[in-house]
C-alpha cells in the first residue's frame, strides 16, 4: 500500500483533485488519467455507498490517482465500510471536538493506535499485497501510515478546538468545508 497523495504532501508538493458525483467507474478512470492526485468520492451529499467507493476506487487506483472518501458521518460502520472499499483516505464532516476527532483515529487506524476493525477486503487487497503477507503488525503499522484521516471543519466548534484537533496523533490534517463553516459563522 502506498498512498502516492500522502507522499506528495509531505514533500510540501500542491496536489490537485475534486469531488467526484459522477457515478461511473469509467468516469473515475478518465479522471485518474488527467493527472489528478485524488479525488474525493462523496458519500455524504451523492447518493453513494461502499460498493460504489469499491468500484471508483479500483478505476482511481488504476492511474496512480488516491480515492479518498467523504463519510456519511463520524460512526463506526461510515468509517469502516469506505476504508475495507478501498478508500486510501477518509474525509469526515461535522466534526465540532477533539473526543470526535479521537474516534475518527480509533475507527480509522488499526491497533495499537485505533481499534480499526480486522478482515481482509478489496480495500486491504484481501491481504495478498507484499506487505500483507509480512504479518499482521506489519500490515497494521503500514496501513495505519498511509491511511489518511481529514476531519471536515465546517462548524464553530471545530474551527474552536482546530489546533487540538490537528495535533492529534492519527489525524493528517483538516479539510476546511467553506460552506458549511461560513453557514456557521452566521456569514453563509
Amino acid at each position: 500500500m502506498k498512498n502516492i497523495l500522502r507522499e506528495k504532501i509531505l514533500r510540501g508538493e500542491k496536489t490537485i483533485g475534486t469531488f467526484f458525483t459522477l457515478g461511473s467507474g469509467s468516469a473515475a478512470e478518465c479522471l485518474g488519467l488527467s493527472g489528478l492526485d485524488y479525488i474525493i468520492i462523496d458519500t455524504e451529499h451523492a447518493s453513494f455507498g461502499p460498493q460504489d467507493v469499491l468500484e471508483f476506487s479500483r478505476a482511481a487506483k488504476l492511474y496512480g490517482t488516491t480515492p479518498l472518501a467523504r463519510a456519511q458521518d463520524i460512526s463506526r460502520a461510515s468509517i469502516l465500510k469506505l476504508l475495507d472499499a478501498g478508500a486510501m483516505g477518509l474525509i469526515i464532516p461535522c466534526i465540532n471536538t477533539l473526543e470526535e476527532a479521537q474516534q475518527i483515529v480509533n475507527y480509522g487506524k488499526y491497533a495499537p493506535q485505533g481499534q480499526r476493525g480486522v478482515a481482509p477486503s478489496a480495500g486491504t487487497d484481501f491481504w495478498m499485497a507484499e506487505y500483507a503477507q509480512q504479518g499482521l503488525e506489519h500490515y497494521f503499522e503500514t496501513c495505519n501510515r498511509e491511511t489518511i484521516l481529514f476531519p471536515q471543519c465546517e462548524t464553530l466548534g471545530c474551527l474552536e478546538n482546530l489546533e487540538k484537533i490537528v495535533a492529534l496523533d492519527g489525524i493528517d490534517g483538516i479539510f476546511v468545508w467553506p460552506f458549511g463553516l461560513s453557514t456557521g459563522m452566521g456569514i453563509p
